[in-house]
């Protein structure tokens, strides 16, 4: 899961992008009708805010997608990688319509966000994850090294659990 940082994130841009249409739209209306005229605002002073408007609209916007679709990336990548040693990045280029650098890029910034050791490989285009370090125990009896077996522990010179 994403952290609670970047989904308020998301979710403050979403706020953020939806007061802005509101305000836009209002603007828009003001301007049409011409009540916004009797102000002293000529109408080429109408017409450029009303451009600006727009524009920080459609900015607010694409940050708010951008964003929303780096989160479900890394959701993904998360539920991916619990199943999965590797990852293709044409994979991911088929399944969230996204370029290869940028496939590149968000694959290792979320490998540096999460402290999830890998390499890319540059021929094959792969992104494999460096198996987990097994956990050494030692027998709290004799103190050698405990051998594992599916998960089950046991020291051989006490044979104790």
């Amino acid at each position: 899961m994403v952290s609670k940082k970047d989904k308020d994130a998301e979710n403050g841009l979403q706020v953020f992008a939806i007061m802005g249409i509101i305000w836009t739209l209002g603007f828009l209306y003001w301007t049409w009708d011409g009540a916004l005229s009797g102000f002293g605002m000529s109408q080429m002073a109408l017409s450029c805010c009303n451009t600006i408007n727009i524009l920080l609209s459609i900015i607010s916007l694409a940050s708010w997608r951008y964003t929303k679709k780096e989160n479900r990336i890394k959701d993904y990548l998360e539920e991916y990688f619990k199943k999965n040693e590797s990852i293709s990045v044409e994979h991911m280029i088929k399944e969230f319509r996204i370029s290869q650098s940028s496939a590149i890029k968000t694959i290792s910034a979320w490998a540096m966000e999460t402290s999830v050791k890998g390499e890319y490989d540059v021929m094959t285009g792969i992104y494999s994850k460096e198996p987990e370090e097994e956990v050494l125990s030692f027998c709290p009896n004799c103190g050698k090294k405990m051998v594992s077996n599916d998960g089950d522990r046991w020291c051989l010179d006490c044979q104790d659990i």
